[in-house]
């Protein structure tokens, strides 16, 4: 094992390819950096940022790499691990006595190694872009590197993915499609997930706020006519298992938007809870076509089990999935492998 190893991870060293895309990946990060730093030079160039501003900036420029990594590596692992079929290399390594398991293993570290390593040398760019620049470096007391690594730990289960659909297919075309086509539905997965996020409880809780509400305004005697079956319906019951099961939300609560250039405004802020999608004030408008979510305050929509949760809450359950996925990927990739024919 540790003699493949040891292979696989000179293949990586020696291909100019991976050094090419880690320093691509490594020049990402200052990119934004230079815009805000124009921006600022604009602004007279002695601009003060709140603490919180700083926070949001920071995670801003290092935690971009969750759109890249995935979509890099989607491209990456297939061209490369698909050479060892063209080459020979599965059926060399088999004949020279490795077992399946370990050739699979092999193949699964070395890559993931590589995201991991593409996923740090964003981040610590990143902050030393900021830290040079007329901006301000605050990564929330060492917060901002776990959550860090609840994104880095999803890139790498979509890895394992990659590596294990490139193990089990010979033709190199096929894995990248797939592994691209996954990529691609990152947005779809994505809006299917943050918009069904809510279940039973949370309707049935904005319920009971509407008429609280109802009866506040109008009269005790005032009977509600909210038909709650209405938000359970084909899309939920595809959305929200995506919501449950997978990481599919994980890009729309964790990176903060593309407006951040407005980053005067109140709401944009780094989170310590976030907002379960859509129960806001004016996603809860949308979903439910009336006006009641814009006179609903965030006290309010508190109340709401499950609306809101801290990061470190939501950093566990995106964590724990990530683990049980990439056991998944894992264990479903060499069960094929392991009966294929390889010669």
């Amino acid at each position: 094992m540790v003699e493949l190893l040891k292979f696989e991870y000179y293949r990586l060293i020696k291909s100019k390819m991976v050094w090419i895309i880690l320093g691509v990946m490594a020049f990402l990060p200052v990119l934004p950096v230079i815009l805000f730093s124009i921006l600022v030079k604009f602004d007279g160039g002695d601009v003060e940022f709140s603490a919180d501003e700083a926070k949001l900036l920071t995670w801003f420029v290092i935690s971009y790499f969750y759109k890249w990594v995935p979509m890099v590596m989607a491209l990456f692992v297939p061209l490369f691990v698909g050479r060892d079929y063209r080459d020979g290399f599965i059926r060399n390594k088999l004949t020279a006595g490795h077992t399946r398991f370990e050739i699979f293993t092999a193949s699964v570290v070395t890559k993931v190694t590589y995201a991991i390593a593409l996923c740090v040398a964003y981040v610590l760019v990143g902050l030393l872009a900021v830290a040079i620049s007329p901006l301000d470096v605050n990564v929330n007391g060492g917060e901002m590197f776990l959550r860090a690594s609840t994104l880095m730990l999803s890139a790498v289960a979509t890895t394992v993915l990659f590596t294990s659909l490139t193990m089990i297919i010979k033709n190199r075309a096929v894995p990248v499609i797939l592994s691209v086509l996954f990529v691609m539905s990152f947005s779809l997965a994505g809006l299917l997930a943050t918009n069904f996020s809510y279940d039973h409880r949370m309707i049935r809780d904005y319920s009971k706020l509407r008429q609280d509400m109802l009866e506040e305004q109008i009269g005790e005697d005032y009977e509600d006519d909210f038909d709650e079956d209405k938000y359970f319906n084909v899309g939920w019951y595809i959305g929200h298992p995506i919501s449950v099961a997978t990481n599919a939300a994980l890009q729309d609560e964790f990176l903060p938007g593309l407006n951040l250039i407005s980053i005067n405004e109140d709401s944009l802020t780094y989170k310590e809870k976030i907002a379960r999608h859509p129960f806001n004030s004016m996603g809860l408008s949308m979903i439910t076509n009336d006006g009641f979510g814009y006179y609903m305050d965030q006290h309010q929509l508190k109340k709401i089990h499950g609306a809101y949760v801290s990061v470190s809450e939501a950093e566990l359950q995106y964590n724990i999935k990530s683990v049980v996925w990439m056991a998944v990927y894992f264990a479903g990739g060499y069960m094929i492998f392991r009966r294929k024919n390889v010669f």
